[in-house]
């Protein structure tokens, strides 16, 4: 009986070890480097987190997050993000799909202080293919 038991035990180890799903750390140093490609200003290196068939809640495509992020990074010198109560977590029935939430203050400039901001309440969906985690899909609401 503790043969077989230890079997078991070994076999199902086993099988969730060639089942792992990649681990969240990865990913939420993914959305860090985006956001500091963002804050940097570096259009080209955040656009290349994006996965291919990239959506907005709101209809826009991966076109579209390039032409909007070129157009803030044009009229703001400094692009500040704050990003708050970060959840990450896996999308039940994906092992290569995970869900990341947060709470962000963006605010965009022309010099230290910033000129405008607002803060919104982020559900991003990302991917892992080829290696890496690509950012699939976003929707954002305003709080407050």
């Amino acid at each position: 009986m503790r043969l077989s038991t230890l079997l078991l035990l070994s076999l199902s180890l086993l099988l969730a070890a060639c089942s792992r799903e990649p681990a969240l750390e990865p990913l939420l140093e993914r959305v860090e480097a985006l956001q500091q490609a963002i804050e940097n200003r570096q259009t080209d290196t955040a656009i290349d987190m994006l996965s291919d068939d990239f959506v907005t809640g709101k209809g826009q495509n991966r076109k579209d997050a390039q032409r909007l992020l070129l157009f803030h990074t044009m009229r703001h010198q400094s692009i500040t993000i704050l990003r708050t109560q970060t959840d990450a977590e896996f999308d039940a029935g994906y092992r290569d799909r995970a869900i990341v939430r947060f709470n962000a203050i963006v605010t965009g400039g022309q010099g230290w202080l910033p000129e405008q901001g607002r803060s919104y309440r982020v559900e991003s969906r990302w991917q892992f293919s080829s290696g890496d985690w690509y950012l699939a899909e976003m929707d954002w609401e305003p709080l407050l």
